[in-house]
């Protein structure tokens, strides 16, 4: 005879609770009682009794009550999301959507703990919580492509910087010899003259496209500029 769900159920609200920390993670603007609300309506009832204890998340071992039949279908994780949010980065959202089922399989299984079917609580509970690990695991890769993306930006945009100092050089040469006797009157006068030249020779030079509008292109040659003034006051 299968053993029925009648352990207490201490470790339910364990479970539910580190469901709910690791919604606040995923940050996906949604409450979790909405969440909780879809699945709960989805009535997952596990149905099979040997089941491989997995963590993986294509062993879906939950199954649900058929829409309008009395027979049951496999559980497969379909919460809808209504928009993906404005702070997941493009190489984060397939990363953060296998979250979302994860912890849609996660309660699933919590909620199927409720249920009279031929299955232990405990084992329910257990691969539960074992969902919640691959989460933490998911959490894990994903703060280590954002690492990686994240130092790639850093050290490509010290390469970039690197291959301008040519053109800084230039700059700042083009800067002491066309100075007017009575000096320049501001530094983006300076700019606004010389401008012209440093663009002609980025681009003689192929070197890295100075982007952005004309102001952007004004304000990098300024920056240089200013570097340039603040070292020789300091030399002084």
């Amino acid at each position: 005879m299968h053993p029925y769900n009648l352990h207490p159920f201490s470790s339910l609200d364990s479970c539910m609770s580190e469901i709910a920390s690791r919604w606040e993670k995923l940050e996906s603007g949604i409450p979790l009682a909405c969440f909780l609300a879809y699945v709960r309506a989805c009535q997952p009832m596990p149905c099979r009794c040997a089941m491989e204890r997995s963590i993986m998340v294509k062993s879906r071992t939950i199954c649900r009550q058929a829409a309008g039949a009395n027979k049951c279908e496999e559980y497969r994780p379909s919460y809808p999301l209504p928009h993906q949010p404005t702070s997941w980065k493009r190489y984060q959202k397939a990363c953060r959507l296998q979250q979302l089922e994860i912890l849609e399989l996660a309660a699933a299984h919590c909620f199927a703990a409720k249920v009279m079917v031929p299955k232990p609580t405990r084992q329910l509970l257990d691969t539960a919580k074992n969902y919640c690990v691959l989460f933490d695991k998911k959490m894990d890769e994903l703060e280590r492509i954002t690492k990686g993306c994240r130092d790639a930006c850093v050290k490509g945009g010290k390469v970039r910087q690197s291959r301008l100092n040519p053109a800084r050089e230039y700059a700042r040469r083009l800067y002491a010899r066309m100075r007017p006797p009575e000096g320049w009157k501001n530094t983006t006068t300076a700019v606004r003259v010389i401008q012209p030249q440093v663009l002609a020779f980025v681009a003689r030079c192929r070197l890295p496209v100075l982007a952005g509008s004309e102001q952007d292109t004004i304000r990098s040659i300024r920056k240089w500029l200013m570097k340039e003034t603040e070292s020789n006051s300091d030399a002084a």
